[in-house]
């Protein structure tokens, strides 16, 4: 078995807790106006990794993963486009004491990403837009069954972090915000809230690859509209992030 690779990074300390070592996967349903991994989109072009290699190179650095629930996350593009070789991937490391943890923006639920998640620790789920229509205008598609998927966690009892990419002028109003507030508040499984800025780093890549950046004209979010949408949770989140009782 194979995983369809884009890409390997061994010491990450922004994909979950701890030091982890990150696969990014080839294939992702989403067209993001924002995204940053644009590359990833496609399926094709990537490099077939025998998972064995991969399971390989997490024990040789399991040392360094395990401190602070460090360990291995599969990112993407998006772990939704190959569901059961990740699976058989976290199968084979689930005997070694590190998390095991996908970052997705949750966009497939059936039967083989349920069996992913049986053997998943932890899951960053990417939360676009709260609104069904509004995320299609974001995304290309509407979001019930992201919102399946994070019900499906709370459900299972399987931990998550919930990321939100803040873009000013897009998904920074108030009535997304009360969304959100109802996706957050009184979530058994939610360990983290993150706000995350938009940003430009990725936008070159577009231009490398000829699609239409339809956000060239939009700022990266000010730290004031960071504060603000973290200011609006303040009574459910912390300031850390961490969910109140």
């Amino acid at each position: 078995m194979t995983l369809n690779v884009h890409s390997i990074e061994s010491f990450s300390t922004v994909d979950g807790p701890g030091v982890r070592y990150v696969v990014f996967l080839k294939g992702c349903a989403f067209r993001c106006m924002y995204c940053h991994n644009v590359d990833t989109w496609d399926n094709a072009g990537g490099k077939a990794v025998p998972i064995a290699d991969i399971v390989w190179e997490v024990k040789k650095n399991v040392a360094y993963l395990t401190p602070n629930r460090g360990g291995i996350t599969v990112s993407g593009g998006d772990p939704m486009e190959q569901p059961s070789a990740v699976r058989d991937l976290f199968s084979e490391i689930k005997g070694l004491p590190i998390t095991t943890c996908i970052d997705t923006a949750g966009y497939r639920l059936d039967d083989d990403v349920k069996s992913l998640l049986s053997v998943t620790d932890l899951v960053l789920l990417d939360m676009k837009q709260p609104d069904a229509e509004r995320h299609r205008e974001l995304t290309g598609h509407r979001n019930e069954t992201v919102l399946a998927f994070q019900d499906y966690l709370d459900a299972m009892k399987i931990k998550y972090w919930l990321r939100f990419t803040v873009v000013e002028g897009v998904n920074d109003d108030d009535a997304t915000l009360a969304l959100l507030r109802e996706r957050i508040a009184k979530r058994p499984m939610l360990e983290r809230f993150e706000v995350l800025p938009y940003h430009t780093l990725g936008a070159y890549k577009w231009k490398e690859l000829g699609i239409p950046y339809r956000l060239k004209d939009k700022k990266p979010a000010s730290a004031a509209t960071v504060a603000r949408v973290c200011a609006s949770m303040k009574d459910i989140i912390d300031a850390d992030g961490k969910p109140l009782p």
